[in-house]
């Protein structure tokens, strides 16, 4: 089970169970009664915060009845990470009620699409007849590979949703201050603050470079929230890098742009 699958994947033996993103006291289901397109619309007519949160325990229950009446003897479910959000404790509670199903509960430690290669590689090692249990002690340590730096493009959000006070987003926005964040054990962090997109993306692709020049990087993802193009420069600037084989664009979902803002955007790579 996962938030978030790429559009035209293979989602056979996947499930999503979508989180909540709350707009003018109203909640949709990400990507289900909402859109990335219709998210940022109504994002844009409001000045209210745009709050996000786990699944209702209704969506959890019907989801998990589902999959067992499809035949499932087992269920590996991988959650957000439990620094973020309670989805994973909620999980974890319900779990224990469904008798005769062993359901798997995994914290990830990730965000977004770095949770979907965790999920690709515990299917690899199921269809290499790997058990379920094997599958959950070697995913759940993913986290510990992956690098993740995200540039937030407008701390508006920050401020609406109570992360920051007023008189920081004032400080803030009249300086033109965009932080980047990183995931460590599962929490967000403060890297840097930089004053413009341009430097953001220079520091960022450095992190990238510097990496790279000791270690092969598989595959760089970088994910946009809805601009395109700001993935595309960075992709242009790390294509003929030797060391770097594959390079995917993706779209973060409305649950990570209620936090950043449009065109804020994410590069995120694992360790061989």
């Amino acid at each position: 089970m996962v938030p978030y699958i790429p559009e035209g994947d293979n989602q056979k033996d996947i499930f999503i169970l979508p989180l909540q993103v709350s707009i003018d006291g109203k909640n949709y289901k990400e990507n289900v009664d909402l859109t990335s397109q219709e998210f940022y619309q109504k994002v844009k007519v409001t000045n209210k915060a745009v709050k996000t949160s786990q699944p209702a325990l209704g969506d959890i229950i019907s989801t998990f009845e589902q999959i067992i009446e499809q035949g499932y003897e087992e269920i590996i479910c991988v959650n957000i990470s439990s620094e973020v959000s309670g989805t994973f404790q909620s999980v974890s509670n319900i779990a224990d009620d469904f008798e005769g199903t062993k359901i798997h509960v995994v914290d990830s430690s990730l965000l977004s699409y770095p949770m979907y290669e965790m999920i690709q590689h515990g299917k690899k090692l199921i269809e290499h007849g790997r058990s379920a249990e094997d599958v959950v002690k070697i995913i759940q340590n993913d986290y510990k590979k992956v690098h993740t730096y995200i540039y937030v493009a407008d701390i508006k959000y920050a401020y609406l949703g109570g992360g920051i006070n007023m008189f920081a987003y004032n400080v803030g926005k009249t300086l033109k201050v965009h932080p980047i964040l990183t995931l460590k054990e599962g929490k967000m962090e403060l890297v840097k603050k930089v004053r413009t997109e341009k430097r953001s993306i220079d520091y960022m692709v450095n992190q990238v470079i510097e990496y790279a020049k000791s270690q092969p990087i598989t595959q760089l993802n970088i994910l946009h929230c809805n601009d395109r193009s700001i993935s595309e420069t960075i992709k242009n600037r790390l294509k003929d890098f030797s060391n770097i084989e594959n390079i995917h664009i993706g779209a973060l979902g409305p649950i990570i742009a209620a936090h950043g803002g449009e065109g804020s955007f994410a590069l995120s790579w694992q360790e061989k």
